[in-house]
This record gives C-alpha cells, sequence and structure tokens, in this order.
C-alpha cells in the first residue's frame, strides 16, 4: 500500500478536478459576474488547475526537508501577506470581510496559503525537539503560539473558517508530535470560548448560528441557503436530475459554484454519486495518511499529518454545512469549488505529499541496495 499511495492520492485527485471542471460548466451559464461568457468560470478554473499543476511539479523537484530549514521564513511570508489584506488600495473588502489582497489580473486569498505555512511551522518545530514532545512549554505550548499568531490573523480579517481549519491542523500535528493528552485536552476549552466569542461579537456569524439551531424559523433570513441546499438534495433524490438541470443554480442558492456546490452536485448526480464523491475523498486523505505514516523522516511525517489533516477538515466541513449538520459558514470543496486560491494551494500541498512519497521510496531503495550489498559474498 506505501508504494502505491502516491498513485492513489493522484487517482483521486484528478477525477475531483474533472468534477469541477464539469460543475464550473453546468454552472457558469448562471454565476454572477461572468460579463455574458457561460464559460468563463470553468475557463478560470482550468487556468488555477494549471498554475496548481506548475506549483505541485516545481514541489516535486525540491526535496520537502528544505521547508523545515526555510519554515521562519514561510512563517514570515505568510504573515506579510496576511498583514496587506489590511491595507488600504492592496487589502480588499467583501461582505464585511478583508480576506484578499489585489495582484495583477485579479485577487489572491493569503489565508489559504497561511495554513499551509502554519503547518510547515508547527511541523518544523516539533521536529527539532523530538526529546521535549511531552514537555508542556516546548512540545504544547511553543507550537500552538507558533499557530496562534497567523489563525488570530486570519481570524481578524473575519474568516473564521480557515483560522479552524489551522486550529484543527496544528493540534493534529501536536497530537501526532506525542504532546500529552491532558494538554490538547485543555487546549479545546479555550480555543471552542474563543471562536464562541468572536460569533457571538459578530451579528452576521450570530445569525447563522441561530439560524443553524432552527432554520424554519430563519428559512427567509440567514437559514435560507441551507434550506435551499437540502431542497437540492432531495430534488436529487437517488439518481439525480442530470446533469446541467439543477433548479437551485438558476441564481435561487448564493455561491452555487463555490460554498454550495455540493448541493448542486447532488441535485443533477443524484446520492448514489454523492455517495462515491464521500468515498474518493476518504481513498485521498488514506492515501495522505500512508504517506506520512511511511514518511522517511518525523518532519515528513508531521507535515504529511497536518496536510491531511486540513483536506480531511474542509471537506467535511463544507459537507457538513450543505447538509444542516453544522452552522452555515462558507467553506469550497477541495479540487471542485471555484476559486483559484485554494485551488491552488490545495494542489500545492498534493505536491509536498508527492515529494514526501518520493523522497521516503528513495531512501527504502537505498536502504535495499545497501543491504544486498552487505550480504553479497566477495568473489
Amino acid at each position: 500500500m506505501a508504494r502505491k499511495s502516491a498513485a492513489l492520492l493522484i487517482c483521486c485527485m484528478l477525477p475531483l478536478l474533472a468534477l469541477g471542471f464539469i460543475m464550473q460548466i453546468s454552472i457558469g451559464p448562471f454565476t454572477i459576474g461572468n460579463n455574458g461568457d457561460p464559460y468563463a468560470e470553468v475557463k478560470r478554473q482550468m487556468m488555477f488547475a494549471g498554475i496548481g499543476t506548475l506549483l505541485l511539479w516545481f514541489m516535486l523537484k525540491i526535496d520537502y526537508r528544505r521547508l523545515a530549514q526555510w519554515s521562519w521564513v514561510i512563517f514570515g511570508i505568510a504573515a506579510v501577506l496576511l498583514g496587506l489584506c489590511l491595507v488600504p488600495g492592496i487589502g480588499m473588502e467583501l461582505n464585511g470581510a478583508r480576506r484578499w489582497i489585489r495582484i495583477p489580473g485579479g485577487t489572491f486569498q493569503p489565508s489559504e496559503f497561511a495554513k499551509i505555512a502554519g503547518i510547515i511551522s508547527v511541523a518544523a518545530w516539533c521536529a527539532r525537539h523530538p526529546e521535549q514532545r511531552r514537555t508542556f512549554t516546548r512540545g504544547f505550548l511553543i507550537p500552538l503560539v507558533i499557530a496562534g499568531v497567523l489563525i488570530l490573523m486570519i481570524g481578524g480579517e473575519i474568516d473564521l473558517g480557515n483560522a479552524a481549519l489551522l486550529a484543527i491542523g496544528a493540534l493534529s500535528v501536536v497530537f501526532a508530535a506525542g504532546a500529552r493528552l491532558r494538554y490538547l485536552a485543555m487546549s479545546v476549552l479555550p480555543i471552542v470560548g474563543g471562536f464562541g466569542a468572536v460569533v457571538y461579537f459578530l451579528p452576521e456569524r450570530m445569525g447563522r448560528f441561530l439560524a443553524f439551531l432552527d432554520l424554519e424559523k430563519y428559512r427567509a433570513g440567514d437559514g435560507m441557503q441551507q434550506l435551499l441546499c437540502l431542497s437540492a438534495y432531495a430534488s436529487g433524490a437517488i439518481g439525480g436530475q442530470g446533469v446541467g438541470n439543477s433548479r437551485q443554480k438558476m441564481g435561487s442558492l448564493p455561491y452555487a459554484n463555490s460554498d454550495m456546490i455540493s448541493a448542486i452536485i447532488g441535485e443533477e448526480f443524484g446520492g448514489l454519486f454523492c455517495l462515491g464523491m464521500v468515498v474518493v475523498y476518504s481513498l485521498l486523505c488514506i492515501a495522505g495518511f500512508f504517506i506520512a505514516i511511511h514518511a522517511p523522516d518525523r518532519f515528513g511525517k508531521l507535515l504529511g499529518f497536518g496536510i491531511v489533516s486540513l483536506l480531511a477538515s474542509q471537506t467535511f466541513i463544507h459537507l457538513g454545512v450543505t447538509t444542516a449538520m453544522l452552522p452555515n459558514k462558507g467553506m469550497p470543496l477541495p479540487f471542485v469549488s471555484a476559486g483559484g486560491s485554494n485551488l491552488i494551494c490545495l494542489m500545492l500541498a498534493v505536491g509536498i505529499l508527492l515529494n514526501i512519497h518520493k523522497q521516503g521510496m528513495q531512501m527504502r531503495s537505498q536502504d535495499v541496495l545497501l543491504g544486498r550489498a552487505k550480504f553479497t559474498p566477495a568473489v
């Protein structure tokens, strides 16, 4: 299984990318801002996938262990980019959040890169201090402070989803590194309390939480989006309405091509297809975990585990929101939803996983050759 993990990872990612292209073709004509071009969204998605492929290839060529050496530089770049979101003229505000910076030809969301940067930084720290993994300060507190800086910056831009993903990823790395469980248990309450306080003091987020508790009561307001998602799933039933035949995408469901895309998939392809999609995501995460387990060093194991935790958490939150199992929070479906920043950074993360696998296979091959040389009789 270890040898086939990379192939399985790619074989899971490619169908998801293809599904994303199909859905952008289906939803594109009804997307606001397509400037009359029904294929504008799929063209953008293909462009972002091309950029992501280049980054994936680039990561295959660079030994992932260099990321540990550059971890503080990567952390600093992420912090600077997050800070630029608050600079007038560079940062851009949309729906009360300042998550984007203007770049030539469009925008970029630094929090997507910051998630990976945070995982790299925490994994690098934990890998450097294995002998102190059980201590409170170096094994638990400092790694979470490292991640906490980026989490607070992301949260300050009113991007609670990515802040939560980084928190989950950082805790996963610290757990995998061997931190004491009582320390991790102690951290849950303040983290949940912090997010709860932010939700309480932000009227829009508080409205979404209250709507989650009673969607029918708030069906004309904050509960509308999730009710429309449930209606789309119900309309698709088992076999779906057919590709292109969704009704909810026709202006009724906001962000149908991004944050709510799985509901449109359910309406057009049906429940059985959605179940198969969940299986593909599960296999993708399993392949990632096998790569992490068989990494050649401690840093690779922790980094791989953190990246897969990000992927799994993002998928779970997206599907949880569209099925009304979680409060409404915009979260793209990995490799499928529209959104350049997320897709590019996800493919960068896959490139890191593939590089971990590559280095591990090379090291095992060298060990085999050395072993054979050792036991070959001298002639």
